[in-house]
């Protein structure tokens, strides 16, 4: 039964099919008729039956791998690498800025706003603290980054 086993599915799942056949035969010997055929032939039989499901399901859980590789697509490039790690690092400075700070940096770089435009309607702030808060944050992110880079 097992060399029958290993031919069929390999070394991998030989020992593996061999128990599920002499399981199914033990738990289905009453289904055994010596009359219709010989017990070896019986047992080929199931094992023929657990061969075939065995490496149905090999393919489906290749098939499922393949997929799932598919879906993360291929490995970024060192450039993409280096994109994340800079947004990150952008980002983690950002969150060390006061949140008013944070605020005006924000409306600056992101929301493409001028200077008036983030002092007037959108914060009521006087312009001067405005540029003062933006010049202030950006040197503070500025040596957060420059300690980065020296990093080893």
């Amino acid at each position: 039964m097992y060399t029958f086993a290993r031919r069929a599915t390999g070394d991998d799942l030989a020992d593996e099919l061999t128990q599920d056949v002499f399981l199914a035969a033990w738990s289905s010997a009453a289904r055994f008729d010596p009359d219709r055929g010989a017990l070896a032939g019986w047992l080929i039989g199931i094992a023929r039956h657990k061969a075939v499901d065995a490496l149905r399901r090999r393919e489906r859980a290749a098939a499922r791998v393949e997929r799932a590789g598919a879906l993360a697509g291929p490995p970024p490039s060192s450039a993409e690498v280096d994109h994340l790690a800079e947004r990150l690092a952008v980002g983690e400075c950002l969150r060390r800025l006061r949140p008013d700070a944070r605020e005006v940096v924000e409306l600056a770089f992101w929301s493409d706003l001028t200077h008036e435009q983030i002092a007037g309607r959108r914060t009521g702030r006087p312009l001067g603290t405005v540029k003062a808060q933006i010049r202030r944050s950006l040197g503070a992110m500025r040596r957060y980054l420059e300690g980065l880079d020296a990093a080893p």
